[in-house]
């Protein structure tokens, strides 16, 4: 039974396939790689941002509790 199957199958043709998949395999691969960098890339620019946001709140409040009270009220702050 072994040998009248083997017979009537193609293995090169599966091997073929294998190798088929694993090139597609190989492509996905790589382009989550590439949009894991660009994701990454991304994330920091953003960490960047808000670093650079948070010190502008801080200066500005830092300026803001130099005002003198009387302009402080008068500006709602």
């Amino acid at each position: 039974e072994a040998e009248k199957f083997l017979e009537r199958t193609d293995l090169s043709q599966m091997q073929s396939q294998i190798q088929g998949l694993e090139e597609q395999l190989g492509s996905v691969v790589e382009t989550l790689e590439h949009s894991l960098q660009e994701a990454r890339q991304a994330t920091s620019a953003a960490e960047k941002a808000r670093e650079d946001a948070e010190s502008e709140a801080q200066t500005l409040q830092t300026k803001i509790d130099g005002l003198p009270q009387r302009t402080r009220n008068k500006l709602n702050l």
